[in-house]
């Protein structure tokens, strides 16, 4: 390609010359400045023409370049480019260097759905079709609005489906493959809550012909299915069927798709980390981390897969300035702590603990204590507000001999309201001792020989 070269004369006294000195690049700016794994980003600069090599916080991204002007490089961040470093821009110039890109730190962003005509189609994906015919698993964390229509998550059908109806999960599958109407249901019993992350799976062991639901790596439902014969066939989609329609209200992130059945540990891992549990079973993988919160992201219509490398085009969404319905927006999935058993349990209280969350920031932790599983008789004061960097909680003033419940999740300023909950912890506070009363008879016989007997009389004492 050509150089930029600028040329300057240096008279010599001997018989003149002229100098051609050879202009390097510059690096003005990143957009986004911190980009997401796997997603676009475009440096700009000058003297930009001919890029020999791009190194991305030190990585490799030679291969990901996509557009190279003079003024401008659009690359794709690689997979495995750490958080920091340094990125160096190479022309047959010269070269220039810049710390100021970073890539987005978990949980990154999410896209919003606004339910009236948003979704992301994808074409051809040969990876993640006909997964009926052997294991497979699917996986999303899903922040939804309520209401009690159908609402998509991972659609395909004539494949698989993964959904929400009437506020709880359901999963279909078609186990003799594409282009076979049998058909298979397996439909949740848990009541998601609405404007809360949460995370949702749905594994199918072909063996077993089971298609067991979880929600937040708990089974919900037992596994069973209700069969039939659908037709129908569709690419897949997020966020909306193409036949159905069922278009979703809310946020989806970490959306994925493995072709094996994943085990509760490995579900669980997953929805606590960006690192696959199982990677060289996974197939598809969206992070969502594009664009500016709430920005305007006109421009970015394409989320990219990083497991097989598919790209899914962004559907009627507003992506506007201000707007957070319609957007790409600051996700608050993954950042969930991990409650752990009561210490210090005694007839009228307990102290409650948790680990923090492996990734994301901290405002503030909510800790729920409840006398009923499902957290509907809270006790005075719950929920409990914890400081970040607090990981315990003593409760006091309870009954003796009762079974209380806790949970916490943690929360953030900018995305209050919106962390998923940990696993509930039972404990029961200790009974307290009875006294028992010893009632002492005295007998005297006619030859005048005493005898002494006690009985034990529960006096209702405590």
């Amino acid at each position: 390609g050509s150089s930029n070269i600028s040329y300057s004369t240096a008279p010599s006294a001997a018989n003149g010359t002229l100098t051609l000195v050879a202009t390097p690049p510059t690096i003005t700016s990143f957009a986004p400045a911190a980009g997401g794994l796997g997603q676009l980003v475009t440096l700009t600069g000058t003297n930009l023409t001919g890029v020999t090599s791009l190194l991305v916080n030190g990585v490799n991204a030679t291969a990901s370049i996509t557009n190279n002007t003079a003024t401008s490089l659009t690359f794709r961040v690689p997979v495995t480019t750490p958080l920091t470093g340094s990125t160096t821009v190479t022309t047959p110039n010269g070269f220039a260097t810049s710390t100021a890109f970073t890539v987005m730190a978990a949980p990154g962003n999410a896209l919003a759905f606004d339910g009236t005509d948003d979704y992301v189609a994808f074409g051809s994906t040969p990876a993640v079709t006909g997964l009926g015919t052997g294991d497979f698993t699917l996986e999303a964390w899903v922040y939804y609005t309520g209401g009690t229509g159908a609402q998509s998550i991972i659609r395909k059908t004539g494949d698989y489906n993964l959904y929400l109806n009437g506020n709880t999960l359901h999963a279909e599958v078609w186990p003799n493959g594409v282009g076979n109407t049998a058909w298979r249901k397996a439909d949740g019993n848990l009541v998601l809550p609405a404007n809360r992350w949460v995370h949702v799976a749905a594994v199918w062991t072909k063996a077993a012909t089971t298609l067991q639901l979880y929600v937040n790596g708990v089974a919900d439902g037992t596994g069973a299915t209700t069969t039939g014969t659908v037709s129908g066939s569709e690419n897949l989609t997020v966020g909306k069927s193409t036949i159905y329609t069922n278009l979703l209200t809310g946020r989806l992130d970490e959306v994925r798709i493995y072709n094996a059945a994943l085990t509760p540990a490995n579900l669980q891992a997953d929805m606590l980390s960006t690192v696959s549990a199982t990677p060289s079973n996974l197939k598809l993988y969206l992070n969502f981390d594009q664009g500016t919160p709430g920005e305007a992201n006109t421009g970015l219509t394409t989320v990219y897969d990083l497991a097989s490398n598919y790209a899914g085009t962004l559907t009627s969404f507003a992506l506007a300035s201000g707007n957070s319905s319609s957007n790409w927006v600051e996700s608050y999935a993954l950042v969930v702590p991990t409650a752990t058993a009561a210490t210090g349990v005694t007839s009228t209280d307990f102290t409650a603990n948790w680990t923090t969350p492996a990734v994301g920031t901290i405002t503030n932790y909510l800790l729920d204590v409840s006398t009923s599983a499902a957290f509907t008789s809270p006790i005075s004061g719950s929920p409990f507000t914890i400081t970040a960097g607090t990981t315990t909680r003593s409760i006091t003033g309870l009954t003796p001999g009762s079974t209380y419940y806790y949970r916490v999740r943690a929360d953030k300023t900018s995305v209050t309201g919106q962390g998923a909950y940990s696993v509930s912890i039972p404990v029961t506070t200790c009974a307290l001792p009875v006294a028992v009363a010893q009632n002492a008879n005295l007998f005297l016989s006619a030859a005048g020989a005493a005898t002494l007997t006690a009985t034990a009389v529960n006096n209702g004492s405590t």
